[in-house]
């Protein structure tokens, strides 16, 4: 099917990983505590660390349910039952939050990252190819 100019139509979209591009902050040409102490945030470290800020926040959520179940535990046995069974449901909760909030972040990221490529394929387009105004068909 060709378009209202009569000019066929270029090809669908490609869905996948966003290519790496030089002029776009990375997470590897700098180690860790570089990217860290990089004020001109030329090196992103969220994405290098987000692995781990999960884990921790598992750990601390199980941490905290056995703290709250030896506290219930403490108080009565119904307590320390009630959190036993009730303390798993919430804690998968806040770990779904987290969830969302650590993939949300490197959703964030992933949009920046497309941008610069849409960003640097229109700029090449825009040097290959002369603009042409509506009027001069």
């Amino acid at each position: 099917m060709s378009s209202p100019t009569g000019t066929p139509p270029g090809p669908p979209p490609r869905f996948g990983p966003a290519p790496q591009h030089p002029d776009l902050p990375s997470t590897s040409t700098k180690g860790f505590f570089a990217g860290l102490f990089d004020f001109g945030f030329t090196t992103f470290v969220t994405p290098r660390v987000i692995k781990f800020v999960y884990v921790a926040a598992t750990i601390i959520i199980a941490i905290i349910w056995l703290f709250y179940v030896i506290l219930g535990f403490s108080i009565s046995a119904g307590g320390g039952l009630l959190v036993l069974i009730i303390g798993p449901i919430v804690a998968l909760l806040w770990l779904l939050l987290c969830r969302i909030a650590l993939e949300l972040t490197m959703v964030l990221f992933r949009i920046g990252a497309d941008v610069h490529t849409i960003r640097d394929q229109n700029d090449g387009r825009s040097l290959s190819q002369p603009k042409v105004s509506p009027d001069e068909h």
